[in-house]
């Protein structure tokens, strides 16, 4: 779910740190929680993080996305379904995935510098899906 430095704000959400990929830049990821009964992405609010370093993302999310795909446990392919990202409890980056998962984009409307001290959001806005994990990673430079 991202890295956090062992702290949670007052509200007990963890405090979520970027991990740096090249020099500047950095990269948050996400995936799924692991409920090995049931492989399951529950429907609404799936990961929450406080961001604890500033980020800025470029125009049209270039080099964010999303992957969904069956769990190495599970035959089925995921339905279609759609994703969102959530800044402060605005919509950021949706994300359509089509039947049968795959890796697709993030897209933004335009470039979007995170705060420290942001709430970042990933939310399933479709249906809970069962056998199937997730991933997403958002891109962006350290400011």
């Amino acid at each position: 779910m991202g890295s956090a430095p062992g702290s949670v704000d007052p509200g007990g959400y963890p405090y979520w740190t970027s991990e740096t990929v090249l020099s500047r830049s950095r990269q948050l990821s996400m995936r799924s929680p692991v409920d090995v009964t049931a492989n399951r992405i529950p429907a609404g609010t799936c990961a929450v993080r406080r961001l604890a370093t500033p980020i800025s993302i470029p125009l049209a999310w270039t080099g964010s996305g999303i992957v969904l795909l069956p769990s190495p446990t599970s035959a089925a392919s995921p339905p279609a379904t759609t994703f969102e990202i959530h800044v402060d409890g605005a919509t950021v980056a949706p994300a359509a995935i089509p039947a049968g998962g795959g890796s697709m984009p993030l897209t933004g409307a335009g470039a979007l510098l995170v705060s420290p001290g942001s709430l970042i959001e990933f939310v399933n806005t479709g249906a809970a899906l069962f056998g199937a994990t997730v991933a997403v990673g958002i891109a962006g430079t350290h400011v």
